[in-house]
């Protein structure tokens, strides 16, 4: 298995499952996606989203605050422009708490 970059390793979040929701829009509907990188000279998550769609976002918290969380925690991205909520959280090793990736 091909190792991940030294920026994706570096961050808890990434290949973790999650839903976002706008928190700017009335509706606030959440949409499902995967954390897939980590760029770490500009400090942002890129999520990729089920229709394809992907969008980077401003982590608000350095990464030891994310090596507490767990699933259905959630955390504000984009100076709390959006809530992230953890769906499966990808643990060390390639698991996630429920033991699946």
């Amino acid at each position: 298995m091909k190792s991940l970059p030294s920026d994706d390793a570096a961050h808890p979040m990434v290949g973790s499952i999650v839903k976002v929701a706008d928190l700017k829009t009335k509706a606030k509907t959440f949409y499902s996606g995967s954390i897939m990188k980590f760029d770490s000279t500009k400090n942002k998550l890129l999520v990729s989203y089920e229709d394809e769609d992907k969008a980077w976002y401003n982590v608000d918290n350095n990464p030891a605050f994310f090596t507490q969380l767990k699933n259905d925690d959630s955390f504000a991205v984009e100076g709390g422009k959006f809530k992230v909520k953890i769906v499966t959280l990808l643990e060390a090793g390639g698991l996630g708490e429920d033991g699946l990736r």
